[in-house]
């Protein structure tokens, strides 16, 4: 029988099913919150952002920059061929939304 403590710090599905493996590092963002400090490139990269006023909503199908890299990183590590345009990148809810779309 689990204990409640190891209960409350585990979420329904590793409850559950097991879900990660043992011993495996897990980072949850269930609540919202990290459970680790926002590392120093990624505040540095929003400072920097915020300097050069990329500061408004983006496309819905994600950024062209993310998407060209999204596609190099899949020709060079997996020798898998895409187009841009075949890329969707972004948070659930325009994710779903774009989906809908294309059905």
């Amino acid at each position: 029988m689990h204990s409640t403590k190891l209960l409350l710090n585990k979420t329904l599905l590793e409850a559950l099913f097991g879900f990660y493996p043992k011993g495996s590092r897990k980072i949850r963002f269930g609540i919202g919150q990290p459970d680790f400090n926002t590392p120093a490139n990624i505040k540095d990269a929003g400072k920097k952002a915020i300097d050069e006023n990329k500061t408004k909503y983006t496309a819905s199908t994600g950024i062209k920059e993310l998407k060209n890299l999204i596609v190099n990183k899949f020709k060079r590590d997996n020798k898998i061929d895409y187009e841009v345009e075949n890329i969707l990148v972004g948070n659930e809810q325009s994710t779903s939304n774009n989906m809908i779309g294309i059905r």
